[in-house]
């Protein structure tokens, strides 16, 4: 298992400061992860969904693993729900319960992240699944590692390497024995073909995985190689269609508003279609105006998000990344989405929101304050999108980063900074 502790540390899935959440179901893979985070030195807490499905044996998976998080000395969580009696999917129900409960307990109780316990196999039977769906590269490549504050730190370890390690440790654990069944696709995929891929080649299970590798690396690289043809705007975003190859102009832009639910047709209408065009999904519209695409939300909520600790939060379809560590003047950020701030000057907590009209801040190097609506305006910010500006405040309600735009001056690093708090916004790719 030492292999998982250096998938953490790579990937810096966790750090020993934060707070883990582990959702546990008493199956041997789920024990396995909150036994093996606690023995290495994470602050752990263990969640536990009682869905009440399969009767006494609900009861007994809620005992083992109360048991376990007594072991090991940790705080349990439990809630007990009873599946409404409607046509909902028994396991979409599930997991949007499931989700919920743990975003609550991170909320209450201050957890950082969330660990689930998918391995390898898991993103292996993932990628079969959707290959036989008729997906395309993201498809193919499984599960992500991280999604928000969801990570998987055993992602790169095999099911037989959990088994190997349970029995060495001698820790209990109960099995669904619905598992077994062909209910689902994914045990027709773990029961019935995966097996007699084993018996044609007893390296399969090894060699799918290290494709299954390559297509996530290979998945990764070509959405960012897109991204390079996007100008990023708080209303969205701008493409010049010209500077896409013609040959692949409509599969680069299904890489690039997949993330926006455009499907593939979608994208090859709107290299097809006249200037003028506009081309919608649920929640965004594509105008094409000459050869520039724009891609705008058709609604947008005004939020204050409160941060009172590093970590992850979610706004408006962005990603707000928060850590403190070491002043490394060598390493500073370049990107304007990316930037350090000195730890000590940024007071928690922070408001994460929408700048209000006649709003006023220091912009890095100046020594004046100014509008921060005339800023933008001179920035070139149309006024539909300077109103749907956000930006980072501290305790005393100044303004500190302007994300794509600027950083305060009262927050600089200077010759005496030793720590800086990093921030980072990203747009999310709600990968699959």
């Amino acid at each position: 298992m030492l292999s998982a502790e250096g998938f953490i540390q790579k990937h810096r899935l966790i750090n020993k400061q934060e707070k883990v959440l582990i959702g546990v179901s008493g199956g041997m893979d789920s024990v396995a992860l909150a036994n093996f985070l606690h023995q290495i030195g994470y602050k752990i807490g263990i969640a536990h969904v009682n869905y009440q499905l399969r009767g006494n044996d609900s009861n007994l998976d809620m005992e083992l693993v109360e048991n376990l998080a007594n072991k090991l000395n940790v705080k349990f969580h439990l809630i007990k729900k009873t599946k409404p009696e409607s046509s909902v999917n028994t396991q979409l129900w599930a997991r949007s319960l499931r989700y919920e409960f743990f975003n609550d307990l991170c909320f209450e109780f201050g957890y950082e992240k969330i660990a689930t316990a998918h391995h390898s196999n898991d993103s292996l039977e993932t990628m079969l699944i959707n290959l036989s769906r008729g997906t395309g590269i993201n498809g193919l490549s499984g599960i992500p590692k991280q999604r928000g504050n969801i990570v998987r730190p055993f992602l790169e370890t095999t099911r037989q390497d959990i088994e190997a390690y349970v029995e060495e440790h001698n820790l209990e654990y109960r099995e669904d024995m619905s598992n077994h069944q062909s209910d689902y696709l994914r045990n027709i995929f773990r029961n019935q073909v995966l097996p007699i891929l084993e018996d044609y080649d007893g390296d399969i299970l090894k060699k799918l995985t290290a494709s299954n590798k390559n297509l996530k690396d290979d998945s990764h690289a070509l959405n960012e190689l897109c991204q390079a043809f996007v100008a990023t705007h708080f209303n969205g975003q701008t493409i010049n269609l010209t500077e896409i190859p013609e040959s692949v102009r409509a599969t680069v832009l299904y890489h690039i508003l997949r993330p926006y639910g455009f499907n593939r047709n979608q994208c090859l209408d709107i290299v097809e279609a006249f200037s003028g065009s506009m081309i919608e999904t649920a929640s965004h519209v594509a105008n094409k105006k000459g050869d520039q695409l724009i891609i705008t939300t058709k609604s947008y909520e005004t939020e204050h998000i409160h941060i009172t600790t590093e970590g992850l939060f979610r706004c408006n379809g962005q990603t707000l990344a928060l850590a403190k560590h070491a002043f490394l003047k060598d390493k500073m950020p370049r990107k304007p989405t990316h930037v350090w701030a000195d730890s000590i000057k940024v007071g928690f907590p922070l408001v994460w929101k929408t700048v209000d009209k006649g709003e006023r801040f220091q912009p890095l190097g100046a020594t004046y304050f100014v509008d921060v609506f005339d800023y933008l305006k001179d920035a070139g910010f149309d006024q539909t999108t300077r109103k749907r500006v956000m930006a980072i405040y501290d305790s005393s309600e100044r303004i500190v980063w302007i994300p794509n735009v600027q950083l305060s001056e009262h927050v600089k690093c200077d010759a005496i900074t030793a720590r800086v708090l990093s921030l980072n916004l990203s747009i999310d790719q709600n990968p699959s």
